[in-house]
């Protein structure tokens, strides 16, 4: 199998409080194939937390899609845990997404789980930050280990309601990330409106 966890990690230094926090897990087998003749399965999760902070709440909420073919279905079960978490407030609390998504903004597939984020009124932090500190909304997130390839397709994301606003956003390519995960960090700076 291939476990996939995503952690929310926060500092109660600057004043952020947990009032509530969940975790939810689903499971998909694969295909079988040559490679990999027994398929695997997935265990998808995604943790939803609703901070307060100073005067403000808003929920954040951090997944890892397990299978490209699937990044909608992964999507639906994100925004179903947000929903979830929504439901204890009268108005709804503004929401960061964020996490590796396994879909692409390049996708043509309106079936894609970053077409189903649009649909639903998120914001690509990437795409829409005032700021793109790396200087191109097409610098990838994807790579070898051990090599600075960022010519590749985006697929860690932060994405955020119209509550907010990005003012930068940064993929975070340095020796250190090249060599730790496949993956680059990425990072964004948001503003309550």
């Amino acid at each position: 199998g291939k476990t996939i966890n995503s952690n929310i990690i926060y500092r109660k230094d600057i004043g952020l409080e947990v009032i509530s926090s969940a975790w939810r897990y689903s499971t998909q087998k694969t295909n079988k194939s040559s490679a990999n003749p027994m398929g695997f399965i997935y265990y998808h999760g995604s943790h939803t937390a609703v901070f307060s902070y100073k005067d403000q709440k808003f929920i954040l909420s951090t997944a890892h899609y397990a299978d490209s073919r699937s990044s909608n279905q992964w999507a639906r079960e994100q925004l179903a845990a947000v929903a979830d978490a929504q439901s204890a407030y009268a108005s709804p609390l503004p929401v960061i997404l964020a996490g590796y998504m396994y879909t692409s903004f390049n996708s043509s597939s309106s079936n894609s789980g970053y077409n189903y984020l649009v649909a639903n009124g998120y914001l690509d932090a990437q795409h829409k930050a005032i700021v793109n500190a790396n200087r191109s909304t097409s610098y990838g997130t994807f790579h070898k280990i051990g090599e600075r390839e960022t010519n590749r397709i985006s697929e860690d994301f932060v994405w955020y309601t119209k509550e907010m606003q990005a003012l930068c956003f940064k993929v975070l390519s340095n020796k250190i990330s090249d060599d730790a995960s496949d993956h680059y960090p990425v990072m964004a700076d948001l503003k309550f409106n």
